[in-house]
């Protein structure tokens, strides 16, 4: 990995765990929007719409590497001929989520040592972002306790003009810190993350071995990784920052 001088994250699968709480939070507004819109649609068709299988995001699936947006018009389509129009429902429906999220925050498990990881990689002056597909306030929240403040570029749905797999997530970050895409390696564990590096050139793609990482991303990646620790090894960082 010669030459990489920044490192660009993905964030759900990557460096924290969350799914499990934003199931519970999707499969109430199902059922909220069912309550107020009558179809019938059932749980089956939900699961299959966003991509769960149990108490599991599906690998690749919506909801393990979807916009809010693409979340939001997943639950528009679910109510076929009973959805109200779209830029009345998309209020609505953020609204009702927003509110959900509020009343029961999805519980956040790091994958590995995160902290230690973005610290280390600090220390040695590699330059560090986030490139995800969740908005700006729920990724803060969701990596607040876990080297937020070590993140110097956040590339979020709400932020963008064309979210990932469109490479303007990695284009600004490297115009922000002064880098090359041929000087960025991008870590991630979606489809859309391998196809966002690809398409924007980067030096090399490291996937996460998540449990929402599809085993053709596993076998087209430059290195695999079983946690962002790793990294560490593969830029001669092993045993540095706070433990």
């Amino acid at each position: 990995m010669n030459g990489v001088r920044a490192v660009l994250f993905d964030k759900d699968g990557t460096l924290i765990d969350a799914f499990a709480g934003w199931i519970a939070i999707n499969h109430r507004l199902f059922h909220e929007l069912k309550r107020r819109y009558p179809h019938p649609g059932s749980e089956s068709d939900f699961r299959a719409s966003l991509g769960i299988t149990g108490s599991q995001a599906l690998p690749g699936g919506l909801l393990s590497s979807g916009t809010e947006e693409e979340l939001y018009r997943a639950h528009h389509r679910l109510l076929g001929e009973s959805a109200p129009a779209w830029e009345v429902f998309h209020a609505e429906t953020a609204a009702l989520a927003h509110e959900l999220f509020h009343s029961a925050p999805p519980p956040v498990v790091p994958r590995g040592r995160v902290k230690h990881t973005l610290a280390a990689l600090k220390l040695r002056g590699y330059r560090l972002g986030l490139a995800t597909s969740d908005s700006f306030a729920n990724a803060q929240r969701d990596l607040g306790p876990h080297g937020a403040d070590l993140l110097e570029f956040w590339a979020t749905a709400d932020r963008l003009t064309h979210p990932k797999p469109h490479p303007e997530s990695v284009l600004r970050f490297c115009e922000a810190v002064g880098v090359l895409p041929s000087e960025v390696a991008f870590v991630g564990d979606s489809p859309v993350d391998l196809e966002t590096a690809r398409n924007a050139g980067v030096a090399c793609f490291l996937a996460v071995c998540s449990p929402t990482c599809p085993p053709e991303v596993l076998a087209a990646a430059d290195f695999v990784l079983e946690t962002v620790e790793d990294l560490l090894e593969h830029l001669d960082v092993a045993g540095e920052g706070p433990v």
